[in-house]
């Protein structure tokens, strides 16, 4: 894990301010998740995979209960789908730090930053190529490339 100093924190805000002027005109309101979920949450994402065998900050807290430090976003998300059941098409956007407990490979932290998107609700076609078109037209000339 490392401190993001200026001007790398400067530039990290600019490219969310960037990609929020770009997904928020087409309906998409944030949504900030907790950086800590219950277990369960995450282990739905299968048993098998590498995030939950190997890379996730799991733990037992004070109330014995099993927790883990958010290994990415969408599981989150689509937890906080279920349980506050918005209107759909549910179109949301989110940004902030996950962590990945794995040997860190050059250039990477095992608390790292992510933007995104998603949509809930029906299946709808159109809607895909929203989200593709969406992400090609939210990156700033200048990506973040050292924002981690």
């Amino acid at each position: 894990m490392r401190d993001i100093l200026a001007p790398d924190s400067t530039r990290w805000r600019r490219f969310v301010d960037v990609f929020a002027s770009v997904v928020e005109p087409a309906g998409y309101s944030l949504i900030i998740p907790p950086m800590m979920e219950d277990l369960g949450v995450f282990l739905r994402l299968g048993e098998a995979t590498d995030i939950v065998t190997k890379e996730m900050y799991d733990f037992e807290d004070k109330g014995g209960r099993r927790v883990a430090l958010r290994p990415e976003m969408t599981a989150g998300v689509v937890r906080a789908f279920v349980q506050h059941r918005p209107l759909t098409p549910w179109k949301t956007w989110y940004a902030g730090p996950n962590f990945r407990y794995e040997k860190p490979q050059q250039g990477r932290y095992r608390q790292f930053d992510q933007v995104g998107i998603e949509v809930l609700g029906p299946d709808d076609p159109h809607l895909d190529v929203e989200v593709i078109a969406l992400g090609g037209s939210s990156t700033p000339d200048s990506a973040c490339t050292t924002c981690g």
